[in-house]
């Protein structure tokens, strides 16, 4: 019986050896699908960066763009003389009735 046994032994043995090498192979399997993912994971942040970046640089842009248009229009008022659009809405106020916000 004991010479049984041993070979029983032997042959879960061999049976356990094989179901973990099934299991090795589909754990190497796993292994390159989060290689596989990491990577995806990567070229998704590098994509992030780049996109944060060049909106980034479009606001920059924008922002250059807003200022230019104040420094033109505080130019083009001081240009013409505000003053003398003061004094004639003034002028059309009193003539109209209108009482004057200030």
């Amino acid at each position: 019986m004991e010479r049984e046994t041993k070979k029983e032994f032997q042959n879960l043995g061999r049976i356990i050896k094989k179901d973990f090498d099934h299991v090795d192979k589909r754990f190497n399997n796993i292994d390159k699908r989060f290689k596989s993912v990491d990577k995806k994971f990567e070229e998704a942040r590098k994509d992030r960066k780049q996109i944060r970046q060049e909106m980034k640089d479009g606001f920059d842009n924008v922002n250059s763009r807003f200022d230019s248009l104040e420094k033109d229009i505080k130019s083009f008022v001081t240009r013409n003389g505000f003053e003398d659009l003061m004094s004639r809405v003034r002028y059309l106020e009193t003539k109209l009735g209108i009482e004057s916000g200030k």
